[in-house]
């Protein structure tokens, strides 16, 4: 009998160690009486409870960040492991179809609602992921999701995601939302990097042209201000001349006006001695004048 003794006494006591457990410094416990949560955040520490299988202690690693990938093969998958398609070609808002491999890094922000929320809280993130994914790359067109908005897309997606996980209570935060890696299908590849290699070609020549435009702009807008500034200077020129010409206009025409006869012939000789001016010229002067330098006058009396 005395075995047996020892035996009970044994159980009673392994029966009540139960009541005893402990949280480390990065877990947070959850206790459940009955399948009832009654403490939802137990913090590090020894504690005690009713022994089992009246209390029963889940442990999380709540501090913990933990990874979620969409199409992409994480630490600790199976070796081999390959995405399915279904997973990762979505239909971008032209009617393409395009790859999208995602990484989401989050953290159990309510251990009641990620244990208790739903059967298996990581296939529901996984399947709000997806679905904030389609959401955000279906009112894009491919170009864009390919080559020009990935930060974008990361942004809108974790702002999708983080709301779903809130309307579906799954009990974690999202930290980030990261694409590692967007291509087209393997069929229409080729085709792709066509029209990567056009647009890369266009932009090339676009710039060449740019360059070549502030190469010659500068030259020609130089080239016009010497001409301006040439036209300038002609223009003042020939309005100098045209006063300076006016301006003798004026003085012959006053000294006309108080002696005609004489500043007539004073015109005519002038303009003789120029016409002739290498020519010997001999002027009768029947008034008795006196003939200017360079004339001799005959038949004076």
């Amino acid at each position: 009998m005395k075995p047996l003794r020892w035996i009970l006494a044994l159980a009673v006591i392994g029966w009540l160690a139960t009541s005893v457990f402990m949280i480390t410094t990065d877990e947070q416990g959850v206790l459940s009486r009955f399948g009832r949560v009654v403490d939802d955040r137990v913090p590090p520490g020894i504690h005690v409870k009713l022994p089992w299988p009246y209390d029963v202690v889940t442990r999380l690693k709540a501090r913990e960040t933990k990874r979620l990938g969409l199409g992409v093969a994480l630490a600790g998958q199976v070796t081999g492991w390959t995405p399915s398609p279904a997973e990762v070609e979505l239909l971008s808002g032209d009617k393409n179809i395009v790859n999208v491999e995602l990484v989401v890094q989050y953290n159990i922000a309510e251990p009641r609602d990620y244990l208790f929320g739903s059967v298996a809280p990581e296939d529901l993130l996984k399947a709000a992921a997806k679905n904030a994914l389609l959401e955000v790359v279906g009112r894009m067109p491919v170009e864009e999701v390919l080559y020009e908005k990935r930060v974008e897309i990361q942004q809108r997606v974790q702002e999708r995601l983080a709301k779903l996980a809130g309307d579906y209570c799954a009990g974690v935060s999202i930290n980030s939302v990261n694409i590692q890696r967007v291509y087209p299908p393997p069929e229409v590849a080729a085709a792709f990097n066509d029209v990567v290699s056009a647009k890369a070609d266009r932009f090339r020549l676009s710039e060449e042209a740019h360059g070549y435009a502030n190469d010659l702009i500068p030259k020609a807008q130089g080239e016009a201000y010497r001409v301006e500034r040439l036209a300038e200077a002609y223009r003042q020129e020939k309005i100098e001349v045209a006063n300076g010409a006016a301006q003798r206009v004026r003085e012959v025409f006053a000294k006309y006006q108080t002696a005609p006869a004489d500043s007539r012939n004073r015109l005519y000789l002038e303009t003789l001695e120029q016409c002739l001016s290498k020519a010997r010229k001999v002027i009768v002067d029947t008034s008795g004048g006196q003939a200017p330098a360079g004339v001799s006058l005959i038949g004076s009396q």
